[in-house]
């Protein structure tokens, strides 16, 4: 099924020794409690018979496939091939060929960096860094329940963001609810849209609609579930407001007391055909047909706000409706098709229905396989993660248990666009808190994002609400990044106090900086002191630590690349190197961190200190402000052998001989005609 455990689905450790070498011999390590201790070391001798390459390290007695003991130890030994300095083991392979993937090797350099065994999966290298933090203006206001990324609707070319604050008391309307929007260039806030009824929540969902009212900036719609329109308690109501100035277009209520109208939304699929963003509105806890709180999903046009087509819980309890999502178009038709949940159907083992964009009829229905677990609760497009040419869906279940301790952890599952089968699973985790065992629930909230650690597939925005970190230390909740392609966790950011809850809702922006990766954002409702629970929202970017002139160099006129490395003032007067790769990102770890390089050829040469000469200043110490300069210039003609090629890099900062501080993200250089 693809399944994999928490966080990742690591591969098994080689058991291989690992093998670091001196001058006088080498040393063997044993892998005991996840970690390489040394466990014996035996003298070498030097076989020099052909002094035309690096001479072969003989291991006295011993030949590929043999055992040596000591005091009870057995480890199987490799021959080897040596540079003669520094060294570098190569099992079995001439002295030009790669090391193979599989193959678990270590390397001790003259500056003092030692590599391990290259990596399954991606590693980023840099580091996400918090570049606002919002909080609520008053007490209890629920600042960052629902958070939408809206583009760019104050024409400076930066997307922008709405962020709901459902119990806030505009003009003294207490639990009116309001919108904050914030320009995504400089953060500032850009205007706010004020609920005008007392107990409604304006903002309790937020969807982005698309340009319904062809101004060419996009629109928002708004849910207000304890709305009382017409009188009819609780039936819930939803404005559309526009993008550009937060005027009302129109607003759409719920039909009978208590249908918590306008709980979910989903905006900007056309559902219709005429090119306009159509919107998916859930009212959870409306009772069609009699069954009590089956829920219903209604669909509306965006160009008219005209009815389009109803589709209702079959059961009572149900829910239906409580997580929407548009998920493409998947059967070819040009419409979109539609995800809704029912995380409370079937014992709350929950349920999620895939519907044809054109009627809302049934395409595939999926069902929590245990009851509790809440399939359904969250739900949003993934991307094509298996590059079938089909859109995946993002499904969680939040309150997966965990078998051994049955702590909520939670599920997040990729299914398939094509068959709906389990292209992958993320589960939560458990923490032991002396009295007990608590899981963190993630798939609380959840968003992708397109590749973020350089494998060309979406990688995926979680939020885990219960995660705690002591028995006093409760549901600060917390926010995840993984790999869509490794399942590797990429940032993991916790919130500030107990029941702060941060992950109770995810979004990402785009790239507002401009080096190919993501805004994300997530809100904390529940941040505050004591009783005054303001809400806080807080926007990551990341920092790579390493920056391009231009990512190309031309084979026929050559030129020159500059690398700007730029780690934080902790690296100040710290060495650097800069290191390159002609097989990918690998990653491979060096002193118990990933680089985000394969471990080949090039990246040999440069982890020694032997870099090709075409660069220039790629070994050094950083200044004051952790900062160098380094290039690779290649002549005219130069780069002929290698166009249509590839190289990776990253920078490292390390104190010899005790190793790597720091690591930059990786960055390409093409060889272009």
């Amino acid at each position: 099924m693809g399944l994999c455990p928490w966080g990742a689905q690591r591969p098994a450790v080689s058991r291989s020794p690992w093998m670091v070498l001196s001058m006088s011999g080498w040393l063997r390590f044993r892998r005991k409690r996840n970690q390489w201790k040394p466990v014996c070391k035996h003298r070498f001798r030097w076989n020099s018979s052909r002094p035309s390459r690096p001479p072969a390290l003989i291991q006295e007695k011993a030949r590929r496939g043999a055992r040596i003991k000591k005091k009870g130890e057995s480890r199987r030994l490799v021959r080897m091939h040596l540079f003669p300095f520094p060294f570098l083991p190569m099992p079995n392979r001439p002295f030009h060929s790669p090391i193979h993937s599989s193959v678990v090797c270590a390397l001790a350099i003259s500056f003092g960096l030692s590599t391990a065994c290259p990596l399954h999966g991606q590693a980023m290298g840099g580091e996400w860094q918090t570049t606002y933090s919002y909080t609520g203006a008053t007490v209890n206001e629920a600042f960052g329940s629902a958070l939408v990324p809206l583009g760019d609707v104050n024409g400076d070319s930066f997307s922008d963001w709405a962020v709901g604050s459902p119990k806030a008391d505009p003009g003294g309307l207490v639990d009116a609810g309001q919108i904050l929007i914030y320009s995504g260039a400089d953060g500032t806030q850009l205007f706010l849209i004020p609920g005008s009824n007392t107990t409604w929540e304006l903002g309790s969902a937020l969807a982005n609609t698309g340009d319904v009212n062809q101004d060419g900036i996009l629109d928002l719609a708004a849910g207000a579930p304890l709305a009382d329109p017409g009188g009819l308690a609780n039936a819930g109501s939803v404005f559309w407001f526009s993008g550009a100035d937060g005027a009302l277009i129109r607003r759409l209520d719920g039909l009978a007391i208590g249908d918590g109208f306008g709980s979910a939304l989903a905006g900007g699929g056309d559902l219709d055909g005429d090119g306009v963003g159509d919107l998916l509105v859930g009212a959870p806890l409306a009772d069609p047909q009699g069954r009590i709180a089956a829920g219903s999903l209604f669909a509306y046009s965006g160009r008219t706000g005209n009815f389009l087509w109803q589709v209702d819980g079959l059961d009572n309890g149900d829910q239906f409706g409580s997580a929407v999502s548009f998920a493409d178009d998947l059967d070819g038709d040009q419409l979109e098709e539609v995800l809704v949940g029912a995380p409370l159907a079937q014992n709350e083992a929950g349920v999620v229905d895939l519907l044809f964009g054109a009627d809302g009829s049934l395409w595939r229905r999926f069902q929590g396989p245990v009851a509790g677990e809440q399939l359904g609760f969250a739900l949003a497009k993934a991307g094509d993660v298996d590059f079938d040419g089909f859109t995946d869906q993002l499904i969680s279940a939040p309150l997966t248990q965990d078998p051994a301790t049955g702590a909520f952890i939670g599920a997040v599952y990729v299914v398939s666009g094509l068959d709906g089968s389990v292209i992958r699973a993320f589960f939560g985790r458990v923490q032991d808190i002396t009295f007990g065992y608590v899981g963190n629930r993630l798939g609380y909230s959840v968003a992708a994002a397109p590749d973020q650690d350089g494998d060309s597939i979406p990688d995926f925005w979680f939020g885990a609400i219960d995660e705690t970190l002591s028995f006093s230390q409760v549901s600060f909740g917390a926010v995840y990044l993984f790999s869509g392609g490794s399942g590797r966790q990429l940032f993991r950011q916790v919130g500030i106090d107990s029941f702060d809850r941060l992950g109770s809702s995810v979004a990402v922006l785009g790239d507002l900086q401009g080096e190919g990766y993501e805004t994300l954002i997530a809100g904390a409702p529940g941040e505050g002191t004591g009783l005054n629970l303001n809400g806080r929202t807080e926007v990551y970017d990341f920092e790579p630590y390493l920056r391009l002139n231009q990512d190309f160099i031309s084979a026929n006129s050559g030129g020159t690349v500059q690398f700007a490395i730029d780690f934080p003032n902790s690296e100040s007067n710290q060495a650097y190197a800069l290191l390159a790769s002609t097989t990918g990102i690998g990653p491979t770890r060096i002193n118990g961190i990933e680089v985000p390089l394969s471990n080949d050829d090039l990246f040999g040469s440069m982890t020694s200190g032997n870099p090709p000469s075409m660069y220039h200043q790629s070994m050094g110490t950083l200044n004051l402000q952790g900062d160098a300069i380094a290039t690779v210039t290649l002549q005219p003609g130069q780069g002929a052998a290698w166009l249509g090629k590839s190289f990776w890099h990253a920078a490292v900062s390390y104190i010899p001989p005790s190793g790597v501080r720091l690591t930059s993200a990786s960055r390409i250089v093409r060889i272009t005609p």
